[in-house]
């Protein structure tokens, strides 16, 4: 800042103010479209009861105990944790630009580092190295994620993301919208296609949505019914991170269909 000053410093005053200002700007104008991007809001009271309502293949309603189980061990465990239901979409332009047969893996590109963020801005240092032993450290973020490109009318729509993630409750203090706008606000870039994409510039939106387990488990049954939908309708592409202890392979029924 010290070196442009005095780049400046031959230009007449109201010039080197309006390039400060041009400066100041630019970088608010950055942060608002990071902010514009995540959206918090409350859980629809409705989802509960409507979960139930049409028929599912024996898969699907095995991966919602499997993921069900793996939540209710961890809040046993922990005590008193928050759970949030993340729904994640990509930039449109940059999805239609990639193949059909890409996409699912284009979003696990993004979830890599979306999973790394999550960490980190909690103050959690090399996440990977310490997944292999996570039982011993209880205050790793738990995650459930699904890629997938239903809605929720059994209709092809854009590949998305949905997490449900566990955050102790030594976090909770930290959980904010600077926390969920630091998490999408990736600066580095990544080769897909040997291409560079811009991790951040690759995210249309982020949904947070904070998951009641006051009273009973059934929002999060309704959420998980809700992410594994696919499971039903096509074919489920999904992880635990970390993974289950027994789970020796990532994910379950990968293939990715478009309708």
């Amino acid at each position: 800042m010290m070196t442009s000053l005095l780049m400046l410093s031959w230009l007449p005053t109201h010039t080197i103010l309006l390039s400060l200002l041009s400066v100041i700007q630019s970088k608010i104008i950055r942060k608002d479209r990071v902010a514009s991007k995540v959206i918090i809001q409350k859980m629809d009271r409705k989802i509960p009861s409507d979960h139930k309502t049409y028929l599912k293949d024996r898969f699907h309603l095995d991966m919602n105990k499997e993921a069900l189980c793996y939540f209710q061990d961890y809040i046993q465990q922990v005590k008193y944790p928050k759970l949030f239901h993340l729904t994640l979409r990509l930039d449109w332009t940059t999805i239609n630009n990639l193949k059909l047969s890409d996409r699912g893996s284009f979003v696990d590109k993004i979830y890599d580092e979306l999973s790394w963020r999550l960490n980190s801005k909690l103050g959690i240092q090399n996440p990977k190295k310490i997944k292999p032993h996570y039982d011993l450290y209880e205050k790793l973020l738990r995650q459930y994620y699904v890629i997938e490109n239903t809605d929720r009318y059994g209709k092809y729509t854009h590949e998305h993301l949905h997490i449900v993630c566990g955050i102790h409750p030594a976090h909770h203090d930290k959980i904010n919208q600077q926390y969920w706008e630091s998490v999408i606000a990736s600066p580095r870039y990544f080769s897909f296609n040997n291409k560079p994409h811009s991790h951040s510039k690759s995210i249309h939106s982020l949904c947070v949505e904070e998951i009641d387990i006051e009273t009973n488990f059934s929002n999060l049954e309704a959420v998980l019914d809700y992410a594994n939908k696919s499971a039903t309708l096509k074919e489920l592409f999904c992880s635990f991170n970390p993974p289950i202890k027994e789970q020796t392979h990532g994910f379950r029924n990968t293939t990715l269909n478009a309708a």
